[in-house]
């Protein structure tokens, strides 16, 4: 299923869970508008395919919309990443594959950040 999601989204098809047991084909540029599902696994574990998710970052030592034009060169979705700064919050709904690596950017980040308090 991973791989179809990636030849699909390679033609501008996201395939979007609806529910546990259906899903939806949509314009890729589109996907973010349709509520994909929140993943809570480690970034690790977190699919290498473009299998449609989302996911809510609590963000520690930085105001979330200063990381967003660092991750933003990652995200292949428009509109998909979402800074909510007065609940250090961000979203991210995207590809799996580009989440993994925005989610490994920001614990880089936050880990660089946190060693300079200390």
């Amino acid at each position: 299923l991973q791989m179809l999601d990636t030849v699909l989204a390679q033609n501008g098809v996201a395939m979007v869970l609806s529910g546990d047991k259906a899903v939806k084909a949509v314009p890729a540029d589109r996907a973010v508008m349709e509520s994909p599902p929140e993943i809570t696994l480690p970034w690790q574990m977190l699919p290498d395919s473009a299998s449609c998710m989302s996911r809510t970052v609590r963000v520690q030592h930085f105001k979330p919309s200063e990381v967003v034009p660092m991750l933003a060169p990652l995200a292949k979705l428009p509109g998909g990443i979402v800074a909510i700064d007065n609940q250090h919050l961000l979203i991210l709904r995207d590809y799996s594959a580009n989440i993994r690596q925005e989610l490994r950017l920001l614990e880089t980040l936050e880990k660089s950040k946190s060693g300079e308090r200390n």
